[in-house]
């Protein structure tokens, strides 16, 4: 499909135009490599081969990303090397808890949140992320814990799990969902049905910090739930295996195909051909503003091929257009003082 020329927004100004609609928030990689860098494929990779030398012969020379490396394997057992490489990657170069991130930083992330999930925010918006790491939840676990004793959260976001970290798949009220699952979710026998599994997020336990719950699970040989495929379709297949990535799916297409008032965000997304998957929901639904965060010229690029590729497939389904626009990713300094309307 022909790239089209797209039309340039600040940040601020995108965030004015659409203060009385719906606003929703897809967040990549880009987000949390923002703050944590060893997130990055680089340092990923770097961590899983010297675990496991032989991963190394598995990726195209040069090349340190998972997803190209899936891609090219053949036998399903090689792919689940590279699978577990990748996650437990993550889970090494993970800051150690939740007070990695000071509360400066939570501050600053909050701010850039506010204009979606926003208790004052009216509607609010959903939150997807595609990480698998737990910034974003350690975030939004920290909402309104400054000092003082009268404290109301600053964001209304609820990510679905119960007080117990169970996934409650009767509610509808989520807002933040991990589409390709996380590091901190996990799936396990239900005691009265051990056939049966049940999804988990890990919570915080006196002295068990998610991250060192995280590493124990993963010597007992579980693995958490999460998609790591080298092309969209295996993902896709892979979504409907779990009941929790599954109502994450279900969710993303809810807000794209009905959402007729709502607005679609990005931000560190590359939509890379492995996350096909992501852009047909936008491409199929009915969604009409999306509002790309670039960081650089190749992001720019592919900013403007998904436009072009979505005005056609709109246009082929009689549905209505969808204005894409994009914005400079580095506007929103997310992680260290972003300020802007609301």
């Amino acid at each position: 499909m022909e790239a089209q020329q797209l039309e340039s927004i600040a940040f601020t100004q995108a965030l004015q135009r659409t203060r009385d609609q719906r606003r929703h928030l897809l967040l990549g990689n880009g987000f949390s490599i923002g703050v944590h860098r060893a997130f990055g494929y680089p340092s990923l990779y770097e961590d899983a081969v010297s675990r496991d030398p032989g991963l190394a012969a598995l990726f195209p020379l040069g090349d340190t990303n998972f997803e190209t490396a899936l891609e090219q394997c053949r036998e399903p057992a090689t792919a689940n090397r590279v699978r577990e490489g990748l996650i437990r990657a993550v889970a090494a170069v993970h800051p150690e808890h939740s007070l990695s991130l000071t509360e400066e930083q939570c501050r600053s992330c909050r701010d850039f949140l506010e204009p979606f999930v926003g208790r004052t925010r009216s509607p609010p918006g959903t939150l997807f992320t595609t990480n698998y790491d737990m910034l974003l939840h350690w975030v939004l676990s920290r909402q309104g814990k400054n000092e003082g004793t009268k404290q109301r959260s600053q964001l209304k976001c609820w990510d679905g799990f119960a007080g117990n970290g169970e996934w409650n798949q009767y509610s509808n009220t989520a807002q933040a969902f991990y589409l390709h699952g996380a590091v901190h979710i996990f799936e396990f026998p239900q005691h009265r049905f051990p056939d049966r599994l049940y999804t988990r997020m890990l919570r915080y336990e006196w002295g068990r910090p998610l991250t060192k719950q995280v590493d124990a699970l993963l010597k007992e040989g579980r693995l958490p739930v999460f998609i790591a495929e080298g092309n969209s379709q295996k993902k896709k297949a892979r979504q409907r295996g779990h009941e929790y990535l599954a109502a994450a799916k279900a969710k993303l297409r809810t807000v794209c195909s009905k959402d007729a008032n709502g607005v679609l965000f990005t931000l560190g997304h590359s939509f890379g051909d492995s996350d096909d998957h992501i852009a047909e929901q936008i491409g199929d639904g009915i969604i009409r503003e999306v509002y790309i965060g670039v960081f650089s010229n190749r992001d720019k690029l592919r900013a403007q091929e998904l436009a072009a590729t979505w005005a056609a497939a709109r246009v082929a389904k009689r549905a209505p257009p969808v204005a894409v626009r994009w914005f400079a990713s580095a506007e929103c300094a997310v992680w260290d003082g972003l300020r802007s309307a609301a």
